[in-house]
């Protein structure tokens, strides 16, 4: 997106800024590109706590027609309560080659192969610390859905504190935002009035993509944003984005 527009405040005039911020998912579904893709900025949140069992290292993807899990193993010995930039995989288990061979076997009649071997060849030899591996992954599935935005990570600004909504607003002022770009699931937390205060004016997102896969209980889920690339093709993905 560009910075074309202007927005005025406090009797100036400012160029808008979209800011979002997540943290760096497993080949997330393809909300996470669409909210991407609508900011000027996209933040990889990669200062707070991993989680175990979590998007952080775990996917949906079609399998035999139905949506399953595809989990990567984290390393726990060293403890688990700390940053996502500080979490390695478990590289002590052969979990790279089996998940690979698992994806090629899944989308073995892909009509994106170059997009399967991308991804594939990063989970054989990509970086041992999970958020590098995700955001060197969700660059090639950017790539993919041309999503072009510029990425920066929350480990690269100023340290921040507070709590939940005062750390997400102190990232959006260090970056001058002037829009706070998110999805429905920070409704619990994301107030339009506190940001309101500093200026900065929230774009609620819907993820109400047509795009769903059952999984064994009938509950429809969306999948990986590799899934629609390479079960329905790159440009139904991308199309999928742009008529959101």
């Amino acid at each position: 997106m560009g910075q074309s527009l202007t927005t005025y405040t406090g009797g100036m005039i400012r160029p808008e800024m979209r800011v979002a911020i997540l943290q760096p998912h497993f080949l997330p579904f393809i909300g996470y590109f669409d909210l991407m893709n609508r900011a000027d900025v996209f933040v990889y949140y990669d200062t707070v706590q991993f989680v175990r069992r979590s998007w952080h290292c775990r996917t949906y993807i079609k399998e035999r027609g139905v949506a399953r899990w595809l989990s990567a193993p984290s390393r726990t010995r060293d403890g688990s309560r700390r940053a996502l930039s500080e979490i390695e995989w478990a590289d002590d288990q052969p979990w790279r080659s089996k998940i690979a061979r698992r994806l090629e076997h899944c989308y073995a009649h892909t009509t994106e192969p170059y997009a399967l071997r991308e991804i594939t060849e990063l989970i054989r030899s990509g970086p041992p610390k999970l958020s590098d591996w995700n955001i060197e992954a969700n660059a090639l599935l950017s790539a993919q859905l041309g999503v072009t935005t510029q990425t920066i990570r929350a480990s690269q600004l100023p340290p921040i504190s507070g709590d939940k909504e005062d750390r997400i607003i102190r990232l959006c002022l260090e970056l001058g935002a002037t829009h706070y770009v998110c999805g429905p699931g920070s409704r619990a937390y994301i107030r339009d009035e506190d940001f309101a205060k500093f200026d900065i004016a929230i774009e609620w997102m819907a993820y109400d993509y047509e795009y769903r896969v059952p999984t064994t209980d009938g509950l429809k889920v969306f999948p990986s944003a590799l899934d629609l690339i390479l079960s329905q093709g790159g440009e139904a993905a991308r199309d999928a984005i742009i008529g959101a």
